[in-house]
């Protein structure tokens, strides 16, 4: 392959006819798609690093190979690509012809504390087709990018994978190394499974290759030692309602005996594992019946482990304080449950209270709530946020919404929102802390004139906003769900919760559009 010359273009100058004293090249052109872009916005997600690879095609049509100087990595952050990022890239001495056909493809995201992880990526693209340099021609290859779905990055700084989620993955990787697992040769014993290879990664002495189905650390449980799992290992913490960790490596978690229907799945989900893990959906309530069977009484969604109701749903991420810099000043977060692990999540016996999305994050919560956090017993309630917040202390709402009498779910149930005992300001916005997705309910927020279908949204910036709530099962249990409201013009107010108690009314007859709702003020 011949050599190749990156060059920052604001080391350049300008895109103009002529690149940098140079009449060949291609510049590299990186932005966010809009989805993208939204996607982040409303997670308030953010990255570290832009990398972009170049691969040149082989007799494999969906294998390109790359090497070090056909890599390029920066800094760059979200704020950074507001505008496009340009890079130019040059042939070094090589005849252009030397070159050949190239396939770009670019990526951001965060580099791994543990170096044996692979890249994270937050957005991907990768060129349609390949380009070459054509002399006297600058070229321009445009790189959206998008939702990282079917991209992985890994360990190896010239090896990236794409089009997993389509079943016909594409990559650039070392010639000598196609998975990107960073082993080669007699290392490797499968050079297009990253996961299989000689090189026994976590040192437990049992490699990929001879049946270690755990050999590096997992995102789904970062938790994990995965030297703790591999054949003939047995589970450190002793027998547990719901394992979800195949630890000596059978291809099973938990005793399998207990799927008496042959489904697939027990209460605590899937009893067959995936390269160590047994997922938690689909669940299965009843092993008399065939099939995996749902509660028929309703089950409230706790941070456990399992799919309590056996009906798809989990519980949402918990409403959490985050502390200020000043004395006596918190930020509401959220926090996710693990629901491999069955508890929130943690970070050294500290939950793990992620700031909310955008310009949330920077509206203080009501004193009182400073300095505590949700107590283990209301972590472990199937009422985390009725147990956690002291309903006589915020404003609340005692909504009753209408079931549906088949198995279709109603439209929305809605009613004009406003917070009790506050005089509305002239801009405001409207939180669901958790998102719109509350386990077996939908709740969210559509304008007034929004379509009785229209899809309720966690986020509004409206002061006045119609709530819409619903459920998508025919016996939901009770939840009580978090909103904040904040203004903008006036930060002192900060954010003031509104709790809202969701409970469901199957009267046997139509849906209702119009949700009942009891408001009661905050105590004076």
């Amino acid at each position: 392959m011949g050599r190749l010359a990156w060059s920052g273009l604001a080391l350049c100058g300008a895109l103009v006819t002529a690149a940098c004293g140079n009449e060949t090249a291609i510049v590299v052109e990186v932005s966010l798609s809009p989805a993208l872009a939204a996607q982040l916005e409303e997670s308030g997600g953010d990255f570290e690093t832009l990398r972009i690879w170049v691969g040149h095609p082989t007799e494999n049509p969906a294998v390109f190979t790359g090497s070090a100087d056909a890599y390029f990595t920066t800094a760059m952050r979200r704020h950074d690509l507001a505008v496009p990022f340009r890079y130019l890239l040059e042939p070094g001495a090589d005849d252009v012809a030397t070159i050949g056909p190239m396939m770009l493809a670019a990526g951001v995201g965060t580099e791994p504390a543990d170096a044996r992880l692979p890249f994270r990526l937050a957005g991907f693209a990768a060129a349609t087709s390949s380009v070459s340099f054509a002399a006297g021609e600058i070229r321009v290859v445009p790189l959206v990018l998008g939702p990282p779905a079917g991209a992985q990055g890994t360990s190896g700084d010239a090896c990236i994978i794409w089009g997993l989620d389509t079943q016909r993955p594409q990559r650039i990787s070392a010639s000598d190394d196609l998975d990107c697992d960073g082993a080669g040769g007699a290392d490797d014993c499968d050079d297009l499974d990253p996961r299989l290879n000689h090189l026994d990664v976590d040192g437990d002495g049992v490699s990929s290759c001879d049946g270690d189905c755990m050999d590096i650390p997992d995102d789904r449980v970062p938790w994990l030692d995965p030297a703790l799992v591999h054949p003939g290992a047995t589970d450190p913490g002793g027998s547990r309602e719901c394992s979800h960790i195949d630890w000596g490596c059978a291809g099973r978690c938990g005793d399998a005996a207990r799927d008496g229907d042959g489904s697939g799945s027990t209460e605590c989900g899937r009893v067959t594992a995936s390269h160590g893990v047994c997922e938690v959906l689909p669940a299965d309530c009843d092993e008399a019946l065939a099939g995996n069977q749902v509660d028929p009484e309703g089950a409230a969604e706790a941070c456990n482990g399992k799919d309590d109701a056996c009906d798809g749903f989990l519980p949402p991420p918990l409403p959490c304080m985050i502390p200020g810099g000043a004395a006596g000043e918190c930020f509401f977060g959220e926090v996710k449950c693990d629901e491999l692990r069955g508890e929130y999540a943690s970070v050294a016996g500290a939950l793990e209270c992620k700031r909310l999305p955008g310009p949330l994050s920077d509206f203080t919560a009501p004193p009182l709530l400073c300095g505590s956090a949700p107590s283990e017993s209301c972590q472990r309630s199937d009422a985390p946020v009725a147990c956690a917040f002291p309903t006589s202390s915020f404003a609340r709402a005692d909504c009753t919404v209408s079931l549906s009498p088949t198995s279709e779910p109603c439209l929305p149930n809605r009613i004009a929102l406003a917070l009790p005992g506050i005089q509305l300001p002239a801009s405001c916005a409207w939180h669901v802390v958790g998102g719109s997705r509350q386990a077996e309910w939908e709740i969210g927020f559509v304008d007034a004139n929004a379509a009785d279908d229209a899809t309720p949204m966690p986020s509004v910036t409206a002061c006045a906003p119609h709530l819409a709530v619903r459920s998508h099962v025919r016996r939901p249990a009770d939840r009580t769900v978090l909103l904040l409201f904040v203004s903008p013009e006036n930060p002192l107010l900060g954010a003031r919760p509104l709790l809202v108690h969701l409970s469901g009314e199957d009267n046997g007859q139509l849906c209702s559009r119009d949700l009942a709702c009891v408001f009661s003020a905050t105590p004076e």
